[in-house]
């Protein structure tokens, strides 16, 4: 990332000395004929200066009359990584999409300016550097392309992307784009992000591009605790409240969801510990009243089970809490015993089921769908055959929206699986329940792990037509 962005400085130096002027002079550029540059991400003008070759292929375009400078590149990393380095490093100073800093050319102080935009899943930065004041007409011609997509209402994908590799996650929120999701969720965890935003900047820029945003902020993490700052071991913690609430109001205000929910699947921690509802129930009335004082619009959301709460006597959990935010966050995987995917019409029946939990409550489906594997007595075909009541369910559910969990499989599910059956100690020797519960978490997607379709995708495609 560092060389990335020193590329900006050493291409405005480059082109000073490669064009010969040693000393750059001011020059009147009022008049310089203008070029445009098209693509289908992004727009502009630039100067029909002489040419300079560029040192790295992530500038695609480099103009230098002598004493001016234009340049054009396109990063695959977030806007917002791109910017803070750019304040750390040339100490520029920003004005919304604009950086403003000095540069030194033997000697010669140049104004630059770069301006940065995020399109297509990546991120583009124009530059104009000069002796005196840069025209910066050069930058503010630029445009974003926006895409014609197929957006279905009510739709939503969780993005796992290829083999579970963060740096493919801006290809996965494009494809789920494409595949017609209005809506994009992450899962995020307070620890870790406190007093570094760097993650979620990257998580939440590729989210809401092109559409809504989903976020679930893991307080409870289906069986077990998230992950919290050091100073917390629990949510029962003296200031927990007030510090969760007031991070959740700095996230909220910094990236703008349309939705924000609490906890993941809490209804199963707590029926394990309902000596603790009440103390959640407090955390969360808090922190729903401190983000709607900030943000008004964001609609505040907690997830529970369906499939849990069903089975396991936590209907009366969902009750308790339901009050205290706008909508209910649904997970619901249809499956029998020990994860087994044998009979399709459980999905579109326990699906419809949802709604009378909490009549009358706004609803949403935070994760369904339906295994392909043949260890858990499902295959590719009855996936697909979910696939179709999945879009059943969207159009006469009722629910604000319906997420399919998840766009790829995850691959090697050892590792998240061990978090939720260290919490479960009865369990470790079962060999046989290992093996079927990493199962049940690797073998949802649409496509495999390595990117490949399953015959569910080419369903899910026709929907698109």
């Amino acid at each position: 990332m560092h060389n990335r962005l020193n590329l900006i400085v050493v291409t405005v130096l480059l082109a000073v000395v490669f064009s010969g002027c040693a000393t750059p002079k001011e020059d009147n550029i009022e008049n310089v004929k203008l070029c445009t540059y098209s693509s289908e991400a992004i727009s502009f003008q630039y100067p029909d200066w002489p040419d300079i070759p560029p040192k790295d292929d992530e500038i695609f375009l480099l103009k230098s009359n002598g004493s001016s400078v234009f340049s054009a590149g396109c990063y695959l990393i977030p806007s917002t990584m791109l910017v803070q380095e750019m304040k750390k490093n040339l100490e520029a100073e920003f004005d919304g999409e604009y950086g403003y800093y000095l540069l030194d050319s033997n000697g010669t102080k140049l104004n630059a300016v770069t301006r940065v935009l995020y399109s297509d899943y990546e991120t583009y930065t124009l530059t104009v550097a000069s002796i005196g004041q840069p025209d910066i007409s050069f930058l503010s011609s630029a445009q974003r392309v926006k895409r014609n997509l197929n957006v279905q209402e009510g739709v939503g994908i969780m993005p796992i992307p290829i083999n579970g590799d963060a740096s493919f996650l801006p290809q996965a929120c494009r494809e789920a784009r494409e595949l017609g999701a209005e809506l994009i969720s992450w899962y995020f965890f307070w620890g870790g992000l406190e007093d570094d935003w760097t993650v979620a900047d990257c998580v939440m820029e590729c989210l809401s591009h092109e559409g809504k945003s989903v976020a679930v902020m893991n307080v409870i993490h289906t069986n077990v605790l998230g992950k919290y700052p050091p100073e917390y071991s629990s949510f029962t913690d003296q200031g927990f409240k007030e510090g969760f609430a007031e991070f959740s109001v700095e996230f909220v205000n910094r990236y703008k969801p349309e939705y924000y929910f609490i906890g993941g699947e809490v209804d199963i921690y707590l029926n394990m510990h309902r000596e603790e509802i009440a103390a959640f129930k407090e955390v969360l009335d808090y922190t729903y009243s401190e983000i709607k004082k900030a943000s008004p619009q964001t609609q505040v959301g907690l997830v529970v089970t369906y499939h849990y709460a069903r089975e396991y006597d936590a209907i009366d959990i969902i009750q308790t809490l339901a009050p205290e935010c706008d909508i209910l966050g649904y997970t619901v995987h249809p499956y029998e015993g020990d994860f087994i995917y044998s009979d399709v019409s459980r999905g579109l029946k326990y699906l419809n089921e949802v709604r009378d939990v909490v009549p009358g409550k706004p609803y949403a489906i935070i994760e369904t769908g339906w295994s392909s594997s043949s260890l858990l007595n499902s295959d590719e075909d009855r996936q697909a055959e979910f696939v179709n009541d999945f879009f059943s369910f969207v159009e006469n559910g009722g629910a604000e929206f319906v997420t399919w969990f998840s766009l790829h499989d995850q691959g090697d599910c050892s590792e998240a699986a061990r978090i939720h059956l260290d919490a479960t100690p009865h369990l470790q020797l079962d060999e046989a329940y290992i093996e079927a519960f990493e199962e049940f978490m690797c073998s949802p997607g649409l496509k495999n792990s390595d990117g490949s379709p399953k015959e569910a995708w080419y369903t899910w495609k026709q929907y698109l037509q």
